[in-house]
């Protein structure tokens, strides 16, 4: 039996992530249901259902998503800049905008709803951080990060940074430039 045409259309399925992305930054997890993002997607519910299987489904290809795209944006930057510094800014200042669009007004009620999400959403984010220990590696052995630096407690100390910010009262673009600074005291105290 041949799906839908709607439901094979990455187009239709991007739509929906982008409208659920935008329902839960607005409303949290329990301000819309599933009706709310059939009308918005301009598709049927049955049609939606047939593309997702649930409300916690969605939720949870969302924020996966949502990750998988930050670890692929930090990796390619550290990838492709070769300038340590340049890149550390570039990527410090896109974790620092991700980590408060979305780690402080979304991922808290996520992971108290759905717990599998935490579980996925940490296996995925060990992937971030063994990216940036290879990173961390090769800047040594080019001479731009010293040499006694730990790996480990370079990202604990940035794991520590965020978890301290997302438990303040800080909001908007200061929570968003204070970040970035703490990212950049770390970053000056690694190099060489």
């Amino acid at each position: 039996m041949a799906r839908n045409s709607k439901t094979n259309n990455k187009n239709i399925r991007d739509n929906i992530f982008k409208i659920t992305e935008a329902l839960l930054l607005q409303h949290g997890i329990k301000g819309w249901n599933m009706d709310s993002v059939a009308l918005e997607a301009g598709v049927s519910k049955n049609t939606l259902y047939e593309i997702i299987s649930s409300k916690e489904q969605l939720i949870e290809d969302v924020v996966i998503n949502r990750l998988r795209n930050n670890v692929e944006t930090i990796a390619g930057i550290f990838r492709d800049e070769s300038d340590f510094v340049k890149a550390c800014e570039i990527a410090t200042r896109h974790l620092a905008h991700t980590t408060y669009m979305y780690d402080l007004l979304i991922l808290p009620q996520v992971f108290r709803e759905y717990p599998s999400v935490k579980e996925k959403f940490d296996s995925i984010s060990g992937k971030l951080s063994t990216s940036i220990h290879n990173y961390l590696n090769q800047a040594k052995k080019d001479g731009v990060v010293r040499k006694d630096v730990d790996n480990d407690i370079a990202i604990s100390c940035i794991t520590a940074i965020i978890n301290h910010f997302l438990s303040g009262n800080i909001k908007g673009r200061k929570f968003e430039e204070q970040l970035y600074q703490a990212f950049s005291y770390v970053i000056t105290g690694i190099l060489a």
